[in-house]
């Protein structure tokens, strides 16, 4: 309460690009800052709202708010890119899962994008982007076939853990 929602994105994204300026951490500056700007937009629903302000029990808002991130694609950009992302953002405010279960949350999701969709309308109806059908299934293919004992697989899963790393940070100093 007290605080607006682009205050806050706005704040833990200055706050995480100082961490991978400090850290020469460059190559990941977008994905940490596309995961800064949509970490909370889940926040936006209306039960959550309420429970700000004591009344409800609120929701999850970090699931909804990784498919927003999926979204912000820059450039020759592939979904694959922005997932380490998006798998941040879903696991902002909790313990980051092994692969055998992360991979099993999207894929299945293979058939939910017109689903997908509508609720990040619902939660932000002019929200200007939106998944293409086709990159969505390459992108679960992609999440599908990746193998944990691949040699790529030990840089991916770093990946994934710096950005979750810098994004909690970001949010945690933001907060206070």
């Amino acid at each position: 309460p007290g605080k607006k929602l682009i205050d806050h994105l706005t704040g833990t994204a200055e706050l995480a690009q100082k961490l991978v300026d400090r850290h020469g951490l460059n190559d990941l500056a977008l994905n940490v800052a596309l995961a800064a700007y949509t970490h909370d937009l889940g926040k936006v629903d209306l039960d959550f709202q309420k429970h700000l302000y004591g009344k409800g029990r609120g929701v999850e808002h970090s699931a909804p708010s990784s498919f927003f991130t999926l979204t912000q694609k820059q450039g020759e950009q592939s979904l694959f890119e922005l997932f380490f992302s998006a798998e941040a953002v879903r696991r902002h405010h909790s313990q980051i899962d092994n692969w055998d279960v992360i991979y099993p949350y999207w894929t299945a999701h293979r058939g939910s994008l017109s689903k997908i969709g509508s609720d990040m309308k619902k939660l932000v109806p002019n929200w200007p982007s939106e998944i293409d059908p086709q990159e969505w299934r390459c992108f679960i293919d992609e999440i599908f076939d990746l193998d944990a004992d691949e040699g790529l697989f030990h840089f991916y899963w770093l990946k994934l853990r710096t950005i979750l790393s810098l994004l909690v940070a970001g949010d945690r100093m933001d907060a206070i």
